[in-house]
Order: C-alpha cells, then structure tokens, then sequence
C-alpha cells in the first residue's frame, strides 16, 4: 500500500504533472513563460505530462 502524503499547492503558481512508471510527479514554477517551456520541452522530449494550470486556493486555473 503507498504512503499518502500531504502537498499543499502554492497560490498563484503554475503546475505541471508528469507520468512516470506507476506514479506522477506534480512540479511547479512561478512564472507562466518558465513553466510553458518546461511543459513544451518534457512534450518535445516524449514524456507523458499534462499541463495542471495555476493554481488559485481552490481550484487549478487555465
């Protein structure tokens, strides 16, 4: 059985997730321009990630 850990998102930072094996790498970067290169660099690379957007207190945004 995995250990769930606990992660709190950081507001108004820019998320991105990348599937690994079994499991999923959530990251993030401050400003949207890094983050949509590092997004479009992992894509070009061949990797499975999906874009989570910024993140808003509640909810991902974008």
């Amino acid at each position: 059985m995995a250990i769930k850990r606990g992660f709190k998102y950081k507001v108004d930072a820019f998320y991105i997730s990348i599937k690994t094996g079994g499991s999923s790498i959530v990251f993030s970067r401050e400003s949207e321009e890094e983050a949509r290169y590092v997004f479009e660099n992992y894509k070009q690379v061949g990797k499975d990630c999906s874009w989570l957007g910024r993140w808003d207190g509640k909810k991902f945004l974008e």
